[in-house]
């Protein structure tokens, strides 16, 4: 099994379990998500060597342009999430918007731009 495989294999899993623990006990999931957000730090720093990692296996795999591709698919499921919840998701951008923005948004703010270029680059030529 390839690293991309290994990967794509616990993301499938991970979305199963996340769906089967959803329907049956919700309030796992809002225990688990308020533990991991008591301590930012450590998620960032988790994030972010799993997101080097991981982007380093897909990038082996599959060009730029072809990623990009599957976080345009990625972003319309998740829209379609939020969609469902418009109240929720306007409050949510509304209130973010009233704060300063802080560096860490900024950095990756410029990690999309960055690879958006890329992009455009691959693409257009």
């Amino acid at each position: 099994m390839t690293g991309i495989e290994v990967i794509a294999l616990i993301v499938a899993l991970m979305a199963i379990v996340k769906i089967i623990i959803f329907y049956f006990n919700k309030n796992y999931l809002a225990r688990k998500t308020e533990k991991i957000m008591k301590n930012p730090g450590l998620t960032i720093l988790v994030l972010f060597v799993l997101g080097i990692i991981i982007f380093g296996y897909v990038l082996d795999a599959l060009t730029i342009v072809q990623v990009f591709a599957g976080i345009a698919l990625y972003s319309i499921l998740v829209g379609l999430t939020f969609a469902a919840y418009p109240g929720y998701a306007t409050k949510f951008t509304k209130d973010i918007l009233k704060e300063k923005t802080p560096l860490l948004v900024k950095l990756v703010m410029l990690v999309w731009l960055i690879l958006s270029i890329w992009v455009l680059i691959e693409v257009l030529g």
